[in-house]
């Protein structure tokens, strides 16, 4: 009775949503004019997109035996690891599948196995062992290289951490688990080798309503996306305190957040129950980039490796689609389009060597070292280009390479002491005309 409880307290607030995306399908969703969509428009110059379109729909329920997706992940070993949750006849396995074929692979976790049900999230660990949160039993379960589970949960339901409903499952810098408490609406940590709870309360909690996904971000803080409270919470990742609300509610469109990663850019990216688009946030400050709209249906896990994974397992057909991360906009060097929409071009602050520039100040001003073609300008004293030889002159050779020439038209240093050479050569050839014992 409990756990048929807690299923539907879970799904009571996916209902109408979910109800109202049953049987859509795929379409090219009419695109409003914006910079960074794909499209070029009104004033822009160009518009390669922040990510490519789809590129290829690599896994599909026809053939390879997904039923109720719930989470993947890229495991050691290169595949791709799927959990998935059949609530009809209550079976949950992990299936494993190449990552660029999609190829079904095999099935890593039987059905069941160690008593797995409802996988709600799955993270290889620093041990490269397999850990899933058992969403309808309150436990951790831990599995080796072969699939095998522990004899006995990781985290064992039923002890003092209250944890109720386990979603995210993330491993931190200090190599310890931290889980997300879906029900209690808070975030526990355990020993990443024995899972004893570490805390005598949750590690965070502030502000938290119903916590989904979590991870651990470049600057090794602790980001959640919260489903009910509708945004992405930030907290230290030592202490637990709450840092801010990175991306508060509304945000860009941002409402029940179920899935999120840190891309290659350094840039945030969540997928919406709601929204059924990825959003794109700064990755420094959690302002709203733009909407990648690739018109896929909600999403409930994305992974980056070079490309961008997307779990689309809220349809009547689970896919998994992959979209190129490269020929975006960007402020890269050698970029083809800006982030503003226009073209790269000399003056943009920007070097881009492929435009044959070889300095770039961000102007197109003369004389203060960069000239308004980008090239470098040579200063005035030194009349050419510094890093060619100059021809000697006339007088250099007569002198042995010592030139009395000054461009300035004033002599310097130098000039003065090649003529004081010049000097003591004149009075040593005169003594040697005039030295009695030379031989003629």
């Amino acid at each position: 009775m409990h756990k048929r409880l807690k299923e539907l307290v879970h799904q009571s607030s996916l209902m109408l949503l979910v109800g109202s995306l049953v049987g859509t399908a795929y379409f090219v969703p009419v695109k409003a004019q914006q910079c960074g969509n794909g499209f070029i428009e009104g004033a822009e110059e160009c518009d390669g997109g922040y990510l490519g379109f789809q590129k290829d729909l690599i896994v599909s329920p026809e053939g390879a035996g997904i039923s109720g997706a719930k989470s993947m992940t890229l495991g050691p070993d290169g595949n791709l690891y799927i959990a998935t949750y059949d609530s009809t006849s209550i079976e949950s396995r992990v299936l494993q599948y190449n990552p660029t074929t999609g190829d079904f692979v095999g099935v890593f976790v039987d059905t069941n196995e160690g008593g797995l049900e409802n996988p709600a999230e799955i993270a290889f660990g620093p041990d490269g062992n397999l850990y899933v949160s058992s969403y309808s039993t309150d436990e951790i379960l831990r599995y080796d290289s072969d699939g095998v589970a522990d004899v006995a949960p990781f985290v064992p339901s039923g002890g003092l951490d209250g944890l109720d409903g386990p979603y995210g499952l993330s491993f931190g810098p200090d190599g310890n688990l931290y889980v997300s408490s879906f029900l209690s609406s808070e975030i526990l940590r355990y020993d990443g080798q024995t899972g004893d709870w570490m805390d005598t309360a949750g590690f965070a909690s502030t502000d938290l309503v119903n916590p989904r996904r979590l991870l651990f971000g470049p600057d090794n803080n602790l980001y959640v996306a919260t489903f009910s409270g509708g945004e992405v919470l930030r907290y230290d990742g030592s202490t637990g305190e709450l840092i801010d609300h990175f991306v508060k509610s509304g945000t860009g469109g941002l409402a029940q957040p179920t899935s999120l990663d840190f891309g290659p850019d350094g840039d945030l990216y969540v997928g919406g129950l709601s929204t059924g688009a990825i959003l794109r946030y700064d990755g420094e400050t959690g302002g709203f980039v733009n909407t990648l709209d690739f018109g896929v249906r909600p999403l409930d896990s994305l992974v980056f490796n070079g490309l961008l994974y997307v779990l689309d397992s809220r349809s009547t057909s689970e896919v998994i689609t992959t979209y190129v991360l490269e020929a975006g906009n960007s402020n890269q060097p050698n970029a083809q389009c800006r982030l503003d929409c226009t073209l790269p071009s000399c003056g943009d602050g920007i070097l881009d060597d492929s435009l044959g520039e070889a300095c770039d100040d961000g102007n197109l001003d003369e004389g203060d070292g960069c000239d308004s073609i980008c090239h470098v300008e040579v200063p005035p004293d030194q009349g050419t280009d510094p890093t060619s030889d100059p021809e000697p002159s006339q007088s250099s050779e007569a002198s042995g390479g010592c030139s009395l020439n000054s461009s300035s038209g004033s002599f310097t240093f130098l000039t003065y002491g090649c003529l004081l050479i010049s000097l003591g050569m004149f009075f040593l050839k005169r003594l040697s005309h005039s030295n009695p014992n030379k031989k003629s």
